[in-house]
């Protein structure tokens, strides 16, 4: 695994900062994930959120992700860049300190990262992102992921046809089963009626 300065057995990010809650334990709908990878899925998130707030607690965001939410003025795309190039980078860090990550560990923490960000951007008055931008940034950041392929980790076949798949759902209405984290950031961010 990525080891951005903590191991496996060390307290989360969000419970040294003691603000965030830690990535949702398994619940028994989710029996099938197992201990191995819900450390994982933790560490995986724990690095990215050591990037996003490098200092003391969850208030000091890192001026860099800062900037790079902002850079280009396009909030969608450059949430997409942030996130693409934060989850590449954690995918690089694993892989040169010999770790390959499951593809479902580096999702399934890529959107809770991606979040993360979008909540950075509106804490910072930078944009208030909708359910749809959400989506979009999450296709646009998974699409880059995909295409640099950091680590190697990446079935470009089976990635291309999961890809597909996520897009027709979009296009038929069926997008909040297919990525559920998305419509529950949407609701838990002040649901889809205020957005």
């Amino acid at each position: 695994m990525a080891t951005m300065g903590m191991g496996m057995g060390q307290a989360t990010m969000a419970e040294q900062a003691g603000m965030r809650q830690a990535p949702p334990e398994p619940d028994d709908e989710q029996s099938n994930v197992s201990p191995e990878e819900q450390a994982a899925y933790d560490q995986f998130v724990s690095n990215g959120m050591e990037i996003i707030y490098p200092g003391e607690g969850e208030e000091k965001v890192a001026p860099s992700i800062l900037e790079s939410l902002q850079a280009s003025g396009e909030p969608i795309q450059d949430l997409a860049m942030t996130a693409a190039s934060l989850i590449t980078g954690l995918i690089e860090n694993a892989a040169n300190a010999g770790h390959k990550l499951d593809p479902e560990i580096v999702y399934q923490g890529g959107v809770e990262l991606i979040e993360q960000l979008a909540d950075v951007a509106e804490a910072a008055k930078i944009h208030d992102y909708s359910d749809k931008e959400m989506e979009s940034a999450l296709y646009n950041a998974a699409d880059q992921i995909i295409k640099t392929n950091p680590g190697g980790i990446i079935d470009q076949q089976a990635a291309g046809q999961d890809f597909e798949a996520i897009v027709e759902a979009d296009r038929d209405g069926s997008l909040e089963q297919a990525v559920p984290q998305i419509g529950q950031y949407a609701r838990s961010a002040g649901g889809e009626e205020q957005r």
